[in-house]
């Protein structure tokens, strides 16, 4: 149950960044094993990123913008697959 919880909070996560793709996001959560791993590693991406927000120093870290930049790459993953896989369906 706790892992079932754990996913319905990452999708809700992803789902809170792209708005007006709900139906899409969540049909391919359902039926993309791949689209689900790329959802993982964006949610993972930013938590990580929270964290070390969570701990400022007197410099910024390297990972700090090392990892926003993973995470634009990873958002615009998500937008491309789900844009990709809408496409193939209208």
């Amino acid at each position: 149950m706790a892992r079932l919880t754990e996913a319905s909070s990452r999708l809700g996560r992803v789902l809170a960044m792209f708005p007006g793709r709900t139906q899409d996001i969540l049909q391919l959560s359902l039926s993309d094993p791949k689209f689900r791993d790329l959802c993982e590693d964006l949610d993972d991406a930013q938590a990580s990123l929270a964290r070390m927000a969570a701990f400022p120093g007197p410099v910024e870290r390297p990972e700090v913008a090392e990892y926003r930049t993973i995470i634009a790459e990873l958002e615009d993953e998500v937008r491309a697959y789900v844009a990709s896989e809408s496409s193939k369906h209208s």
